[in-house]
């Protein structure tokens, strides 16, 4: 018998996405796909098209939106360091409540949480504009936590968007970017980067889930004559390819510092 839909009641002051029903099974998976990257970079599109596309596939899927955002709406500033550790907080608060609530339905093998950033973001723009590394512990207790993450880190692709109150202004992306880069392989945390705009980037992202989770069967057929040679870099999301060319970059700028 078809399940009952399971509401998700929340404390937080921003919306959790309600589950989409479907038949029920046991052994339910729940994977948080993290998406993360500097401003103006399409996380919010993206998580919102995310679960627009699990939901055509039936998939269940919830969004978990950025407690940035909405704490900036509602405090009508932008956070100062000692805000830092709530809003980490908060967040990961809000993304254990959507993956208990997704458990809770035991509906299917396979079920998305698609978090519009997590704390290592929070961490990253501590680090980045107040030389406060704290967070951090912070967001190695939630990655370790339990459960499977996928992070999605965006690519710095897209044109710059203005949001009054909201974002600085593109000449912090670079630094944002190359920051959580280096923090995200210092700590071992597997990251594919996404590139392409509108829809390319909705499948490129969509892809790496996919692979990820070895779910095939969520990917449309593809012609057999279409190889890894058809993909150009924007439409890439090869982390190995991207990650080798960021770190000899690492290094030959290391290697330059040294010899002066």
């Amino acid at each position: 018998t078809p399940s009952r839909q399971i509401p998700i009641r929340s404390t937080l002051r921003r919306p959790v996405h309600p589950i989409r029903p479907r038949r029920q099974v046991p052994n339910l998976q729940t994977t948080v796909v993290a998406l993360l990257g500097a401003e103006s970079t399409g996380k919010t599109a993206l998580s919102h098209a995310l679960v627009a596309r699990a939901h055509r596939l039936d998939i269940p899927a919830v969004l978990v939106e950025e407690t940035l955002r909405t704490w900036v709406n509602a405090h009508g500033r932008l956070p100062a360091a000692h805000d830092q550790a709530s809003i980490a907080t908060t967040h990961e608060d809000a993304i254990t409540r959507a993956v208990s609530a997704l458990k809770a339905t035991k509906q299917e093998a396979h079920a998305l949480v698609i978090a519009d950033t997590t704390s290592i973001m929070t961490a990253a723009y501590s680090r980045y504009y107040f030389q406060d590394d704290a967070i951090w512990e912070q967001a190695r207790a939630a990655e370790t936590a339990g459960g499977k993450r996928i992070r999605l880190l965006m690519g710095l692709d897209l044109p710059w968007q203005e949001e009054a109150g909201q974002r600085d202004g593109p000449q912090h992306q670079g630094g944002v970017d190359t920051l959580l880069r280096q923090h995200l392989s210092q700590h071992g945390w597997d990251y594919h980067v996404v590139y392409g705009k509108n829809e390319a980037r909705v499948d490129a992202a969509w892809r790496t889930i996919a692979t990820q989770l070895s779910r095939e069967d969520w990917l449309d057929a593809q012609p057999e004559s279409q190889g890894r040679s058809d993909w150009v870099c924007q439409d890439c999301s090869d982390p190995d390819c991207e990650r080798y060319l960021f770190t000899r970059l690492l290094a030959a700028k290391s290697n330059n510092e040294s010899s002066k």
